[in-house]
């Protein structure tokens, strides 16, 4: 069902803003070499000038310059959020040659302020991989010499805990008698949406959480009724980019039953 809702999703993307006849055009020129950050909890660019990472969110503006010297030659970067830590803040999963000879790898974790968190040791060639195991938990294997492979638990989640409404409990997309109601459909400066649920019953608790097409949370809240209003701000106080945003809507009734709905809203500027 979540990977039906996901690719529904991305089908209304062509529909809500495609363009035949639209002209390609440059968004943005960098004076570095740019890379994509995507997947790990943080949807944006990173580049990197000696031992200074620049971050750049969708919207291209730099949030976050740090310091990372790393012991040799940078051979793979990783920018997450909520996977390593579970403060929002950003960190930074480095892989660099190490200084023992001969030719050796070394993995590190560095917090965005460029303190060192986490020394993975010493790699072997193969280097490592993140995965999301058990319960959409995150680990890390890194892969040693002589075939021996150290897996650790992190303590980030690949999605927000409401996702498992999604697994665990019928998901109903709205209609017109019952789930989530927008003031708008198509939005350029706020959200406002009202769960409606079965014989108007009066909604006790909200809980609402919108999903990019990647599937990040950019907004999440709880209400103590029906209705909720978001700002168009992902969790780092930007606004987010044009495109259609699945919402998850977790309610329950005065009866004590729980309700899960799910829709699309579509932003637009």
């Amino acid at each position: 069902m979540k990977t039906n809702v996901f690719l529904s999703a991305i089908f209304i993307i062509a529909v809500l803003f495609g363009n035949a006849n639209a002209q390609i055009q440059l968004s943005h020129n960098f004076n570095e070499r740019i890379f994509v950050a995507t997947g790990f909890g943080f949807e944006g660019y990173y580049g990197r000038t000696g031992s200074v990472i620049n971050v750049y969110d969708e919207d291209f503006y730099l949030i976050r310059s740090v310091n990372i010297p790393s012991q040799g030659g940078l051979l793979g970067i990783i920018v997450s959020r909520n996977i390593f830590t579970t403060d929002g803040r950003l960190t930074f999963l480095i892989w660099s040659i190490g200084s023992q000879n001969p030719i050796s790898y070394v993995l590190e974790l560095f917090s965005e302020n460029g303190n060192m968190l986490n020394d993975f040791g010493y790699t072997a060639s193969s280097g490592y991989n993140i995965y999301s195991g058990p319960n959409g938990n995150y680990r890390l294997l890194v892969y040693r010499d002589n075939s021996k492979t150290d897996i650790y638990s992190l303590p980030g989640r690949k999605s927000n805990e409401l996702v498992s409404i999604l697994e665990t409990n019928d998901v109903l997309r709205s209609d017109n008698l019952q789930g989530i109601r927008f003031a708008d459909n198509i939005v350029s400066n706020k959200a406002e949406m009202t769960v409606i649920i079965p014989n108007n019953e009066r909604v006790t608790e909200t809980k609402i959480a919108i999903y990019d097409m990647t599937g990040n949370v950019v907004f999440e809240t709880t209400a103590r009724n029906g209705n909720v209003s978001w700002d168009l701000t992902n969790p780092a106080g930007r606004f987010v980019a044009n495109g259609t945003y699945l919402v998850i809507a977790e309610v329950k009734g005065k009866n004590g039953r729980v309700y899960a709905y799910s829709s699309r809203l579509g932003v637009k500027r």
